[in-house]
């Protein structure tokens, strides 16, 4: 059994196949992702059924699935505005073209999105897996949305100087650009981590910008049990 964490790939299942068949994905292997699967790209709603249907695979909410979540259970103009913004036009049309069954389906799945898994033990070695931020308060097991009173860090932070280090274990996040980080914008974007290696790290960013409009931006995934990485 592998584990391996994916994050941010908005839609574009051809990365994503992939990316599936670059790792050799075998029946018995795990993979968690970070959030924002959808938007962007044409085909989020069909990832997320993908997802949804295999044991193997554990999302977690980013703040696009959460745009598309403020919009089913209150669909207002802002909440539609602000999601549409942000690449939620092709997803919303995906998802009229669905069933209603089909479509309440996956408004309860995303309901019950993690925010967060605080403690995922591989080989020894402790992980914080989260969209964007980890929080201190939440140390076992998988933070959700009736757990908190505002999941808007755990979504949206980019301010990576003011997240927790965890002496403990190492947070994985996605959510902001690689590039944003370094700021090295001329050359293939690769994952982020503070430490002298991967192995050292306390902080992994693995958003190298797969739905952006650089030519440089490349969908990235980690596969913990040796911390390899691996681009497609």
């Amino acid at each position: 059994m592998a584990v391996y964490v994916m994050s941010d790939i908005h839609g574009l299942k051809t990365r994503f196949d992939a990316m599936l068949e670059k790792i050799n994905l075998q029946d018995d292997d795990k993979v968690y992702f970070l959030g924002d699967v959808i938007d962007r790209g044409d085909d989020g709603i069909q990832i997320m059924e993908q997802i949804m249907q295999d044991e193997r695979f554990v999302l977690l909410m980013g703040n696009h699935e959460m745009l598309m979540l403020n919009c089913l259970q209150n669909p207002t103009s802002s909440h539609f505005m602000a999601w549409f913004c942000n690449g939620g036009h092709i997803t919303h049309f995906n998802f009229l073209r669905l069933s209603k069954d089909k479509q309440e389906e996956i408004k309860h799945y995303l309901e019950n999105l993690p925010l967060a898994l605080c403690d995922l033990v591989v080989n020894g070695r402790y992980f914080y897996l989260t969209h964007a931020y980890a929080d201190e308060r939440f140390l076992h097991g998988y933070v959700y949305l009736k757990d908190i009173d505002d999941p808007y860090r755990f979504i949206w932070e980019r301010n990576i100087n003011d997240l927790p280090r965890l002496k403990d274990r190492t947070i994985i996040a996605g959510h902001t650009i690689t590039a944003l980080i370094t700021e090295q914008f001329h050359d293939y974007l690769e994952i982020y981590h503070d430490g002298h290696d991967i192995n050292d790290a306390k902080y992994i960013n693995i958003d190298c910008g797969c739905a952006s409009k650089s030519r440089y931006a490349r969908f990235a995934c980690i596969r913990l049990d040796d911390m390899q990485i691996f681009y497609v």
